[in-house]
């Protein structure tokens, strides 16, 4: 009975062994499973993001008239298009939002001759465009400094016109951080880099979200040839351009050009001053505006496919009959 009784436990104790092999098998089975089944997730994902840039490339190239951009073409009408993406790859979510650069300052051309680093010529108008983005939006305009000073090659604090007291910050403070680096002395390769410049934190950077609480990734750019393309450019670019501008004009610019885009230049002038704006022969405002864009967009794409999402950020730059990627990440 004893040997009867050790070997039925001694089966039970078998079994049990195989039991917890063969649970062990499925869960690891299953695990794998899951993970195979998200890679393809994030691999759909990211083919229908690639579509959907590609969607956009054609929209740009399809363009017919290069001679001015407006939010009336099919490159800015794209993002109604992104619900088709689900109807071509189901259970995809896309979203599809293109910027005109040239809707945007360019901090880069804050600096306009630096010929060693006695020779710096800071394009003061322009860095007064920026200050007056600052002040409105965040009551805070002294970064314009900072940013001049990470872009020109000089180791001195920049000081504004004004005679203020300068924002401005070289080696001698970025090397006192908890964790140092250097002023970069150059032009910026990637807009994120103003995250690592004195007086910029990702509030300022990213904003509120948005169109009436943007941030400076949203109303600044490093691409396009200076010109504001006054057809694309938000409400706070537009008022920024002239210290008579107010909200309410900029408001009003905005609303009118939504179905009836400026054909000239003039146009806009001559909006401005219809509404009050006392402009002089000498305003740099004059050589400032255009009505087309430089050639450069940004793109953003969201996709959400099943339980995956995938972000990717792509720079377009349109020249004749081409588009060319100069810049691009993708995210998950």
């Amino acid at each position: 009975m004893k040997q009867r009784g050790f070997a039925i436990i001694f089966i039970l104790l078998i079994v049990s062994v195989l039991i917890l092999y063969v649970l062990e098998f499925n869960f690891n089975s299953r695990v794998e499973l899951a993970l195979t089944e998200h890679r393809l997730d994030r691999l759909r994902s990211l083919e229908v993001s690639r579509s959907a840039l590609n969607f956009v490339e054609a929209a740009l190239i399809s363009d017919p008239d290069r001679k001015m951009d407006n939010f009336e073409e099919d490159w800015a009408k794209v993002a109604y298009y992104g619900q088709l993406f689900g109807v071509v790859f189901p259970g995809a979510v896309v979203n599809i939002v293109v910027e005109d650069e040239s809707g945007k300052l360019n901090v880069n051309k804050l600096i306009k001759k630096a010929e060693g680093k006695k020779k710096v010529v800071v394009d003061r108008w322009l860095a007064e465009r920026i200050r007056t983005i600052g002040d409105n939006l965040f009551a805070e305009s002294a970064f314009v400094d900072a940013v001049i000073d990470w872009i020109d090659p000089d180791d001195d604090d920049y000081y504004p016109p004004q005679g203020s007291d300068s924002g401005g910050a070289e080696d001698s403070f970025y090397q006192g951080l908890k964790e140092p680096y250097s002023s970069k002395d150059g032009l910026l390769d990637s807009l994120d880099e103003l995250i690592l410049i004195k007086g910029i934190d990702e509030q300022f950077y990213f904003g509120q979200g948005g169109a009436e609480s943007p941030g400076l990734r949203d109303l600044l750019t490093v691409y396009s040839d200076g010109k504001i393309n006054i057809n694309t450019a938000s409400k706070q670019v537009i008022q920024s351009l002239h210290p008579m501008i107010n909200e309410s004009l900029a408001e009003k610019i905005v609303k009118q050009r939504q179905n009836d885009p400026f054909t000239t230049a003039k146009d806009f002038l001559d909006l401005l001053k219809e509404n009050g704006v006392a402009l002089k022969k000498k305003d740099k405002i004059y050589g400032f505006i255009t009505i087309k864009s430089s050639g450069y967009f940004k793109v953003e794409i969201t996709v959400r496919y099943q339980e995956v999402g995938c972000y990717l950020e792509a720079v377009l730059r349109r020249k004749d009959k081409n588009v060319e990627v100069v810049y691009s990440q993708v995210k998950y």
